[in-house]
């Protein structure tokens, strides 16, 4: 396998001296399934494409489109859809992930950036399996207050991986959190001299010069707002919760 992988990591090493570091060479397909409330609009097929410097993973269970259902006069349910599929871009070598997201502080859906692979792993050198026909270590860490499980190849030596994952020293080919309200299994993974897929920033958003922390304290601020504005509306309470149910969709994402 690994000299499998030397012979591609050659044809890779060539493609990127001839094209933009922009081009990816490789995919990883995933299957999301995230059980968490007002967060599960991107489950179904993902996909990371990646080359040496780069990678951006791609949600295709998103509807390529927002969409309001209404249910009453008082509120509807917002549907966030974006025909990009919400893409997280990390720089390796940087150390920097530009994440789109729905938010309730623009009316484009905003890009934050943050630092990649904040992750203290803690590598299991003796725990092993095989995903495709790579050889594949356990790792754990910490992420996002949640404790993951991750599964990666030294073969493919990329620092990248599902969602915001990262930092290890090779390709993180599975992932899920210990309590299982999140999971990125391993589909198939390919690579070719050329992907028509560009490793680029999104090509719509608002850059929000905000890390994550400070988008959601911006985004509760905004919440609080809202809520102060329905009360002056004389909403009643059952109404507010309605409506800040489907705000919550584009703050928790």
């Amino acid at each position: 396998m690994h000299n499998a992988f030397l012979i591609i990591l050659s044809i890779i090493g060539f493609t990127l001296s001839a094209q933009s570091d922009s081009s990816a060479v490789g995919r990883v397909n995933y299957v999301q399934q995230v059980s968490l409330q007002a967060n599960n609009e991107g489950n179904g097929n993902t996909a990371l494409f990646f080359n040496s410097r780069r990678s951006i993973f791609i949600h295709y269970g998103v509807p390529a489109t927002s969409e309001n259902t209404s249910s009453d006069e008082f509120y509807s349910i917002h549907i966030p859809g974006d025909p990009e599929g919400f893409p997280i871009l990390k720089l390796h070598g940087e150390r920097k992930v530009f994440s789109k997201v729905p938010c309730v502080l623009s009316r484009q859906h905003c890009i934050i950036e943050d630092t990649l692979g904040a992750v203290n792993w803690v590598i299991h050198s003796n725990a092993h399996r095989l995903l495709g026909s790579f050889d594949c270590q356990k790792a754990t860490g910490v992420f996002g207050g949640r404790e993951y499980e991750v599964w990666f190849t030294y073969d493919i030596p990329i620092p990248s991986g599902p969602f915001k994952l990262g930092g290890l020293p090779g390709l993180i080919l599975e992932a899920r959190t210990f309590d299982d309200k999140v999971s990125f299994t391993f589909s198939s993974i390919e690579f070719k001299p050329y992907f028509p897929q560009l490793i680029r920033m999104p090509l719509s958003g608002k850059r929000t010069n905000m890390n994550y922390t400070q988008f959601i304290q911006a985004c509760d601020e905004r919440v609080e707002n809202i809520k102060k504005e329905l009360k002056a509306q004389g909403r009643n309470v059952e109404d507010m919760h309605r409506i800040l149910d489907t705000i919550e969709l584009d703050v928790n994402n």
